[in-house]
């Protein structure tokens, strides 16, 4: 494994464990958590696909009006 590649997927790990202690610390309070970690509202929800973490509905995907 290169170096780039073991940095990349230290900082993966590293990053999801921050997002689910931000969820968890917030009480799943998605807002609060992006703000505590200083991330949009869309690059949280983006982060939260990637790592597969909460379970997104139609309803949550920022940008949209409810």
């Amino acid at each position: 494994m290169s170096l780039r590649d073991l940095v990349r997927e230290t900082t993966d790990v590293i990053e999801k464990l921050c997002i689910e202690a931000a969820l968890e610390l917030s009480k799943d309070n998605r807002a609060s958590a992006a703000q505590m970690l200083g991330l949009s509202r869309q690059s949280f929800y983006a982060k939260l696909r990637r790592y597969g973490l909460g379970e997104l509905d139609d309803d949550d995907e920022p940008g949209e009006l409810n």
